[in-house]
């Protein structure tokens, strides 16, 4: 799954309808957050491959954020 910005999404949604066709399938982002995924209705979407996906993207967010998990920053702005 590829992450796009929802701005990019916007300007070349025709372009992105034609790789969904292909089999591709987008997550666009949004001020950081998935907002949506686009992908062909024949695509088999079950649970468990989206969750590893969304575990994927997780754990690459984490090297980012130096080691921190979503919940302890998420836990760490309530505190704030």
């Amino acid at each position: 799954m590829q992450t796009i910005a929802a701005e990019y999404a916007v300007e070349h949604f025709s372009d992105l309808l034609n790789q969904i066709e292909t089999g591709e399938t987008f997550a666009i982002m949004e001020h950081g957050k998935i907002r949506a995924v686009l992908h062909s209705p024949q695509q088999n979407t079950k649970q468990s491959g989206v969750v590893t996906e969304f575990k994927e993207y997780i754990q690459k967010r984490n090297l980012i954020l130096n080691g921190l998990s979503i919940r302890e920053l998420r836990e760490e702005g309530r505190r704030g």
